[in-house]
């Protein structure tokens, strides 16, 4: 009753503002919570400005936009290592790492390009892809120190949000 009466001695045009500023804030906290890492995705997400007030497929944009940067960065570390790697076992790991983290990439492409296109399922498909592709490149590496882990981690975030996201949409 007291939060009625609150809402009612508000001017109108106060009102008008905090009711468009909460239908319009962006659903970064509901995407996140359906991830494995709530926190890593939001740190994603909100490293982005406009995820404060992204509407679902600016959202997905962001998220794509992140997988992008992080694993075209990762690809290039990973082929100059390739050139200076003379341990064979090594070179195999990171020349398999190379090939999965080409099929994130593609994947992240392949997002970029449907989500104008709204093709939502395609969309989704790729968010897993993407998240699949860089755990299966860290998964090779055994018992061995993967050397993209944060990497890795960023950027499987950043495919299951997509993933989330065009599930929403």
């Amino acid at each position: 009753m007291a939060t009625f009466q609150l809402l009612r001695s508000l001017p109108p045009l106060l009102l008008l503002i905090l009711l468009a500023a909460a239908a319009t804030a962006a659903p970064v906290d509901d995407i996140c919570r359906e991830t494995k890492n709530a926190a890593l995705c939001l740190s994603v997400l909100n490293s982005d400005a406009r995820s404060k007030t992204a509407n679902l497929p600016t959202l997905a944009q962001i998220a794509v936009d992140a997988a992008e940067f992080d694993a075209g960065q990762s690809k290039q570390n990973i082929d100059r290592a390739l050139v200076a790697e003379k341990d064979p076992k090594r070179r195999a790991n990171l020349l398999q790492t190379k090939n999965l983290w080409m099929d994130a990439l593609d994947a992240v492409l392949a997002a970029g390009r449907d989500l104008p296109a709204r093709r939502y399922a395609a969309v989704k498909a790729s968010g897993k892809k993407i998240s699949d592709s860089v755990a299966a490149a860290a998964a090779k590496w055994n018992a061995g120190v993967f050397p993209y882990l944060k990497e890795e981690r960023k950027i499987e975030i950043a495919g299951e949000a997509i993933a989330v996201i065009a599930g929403k949409l």
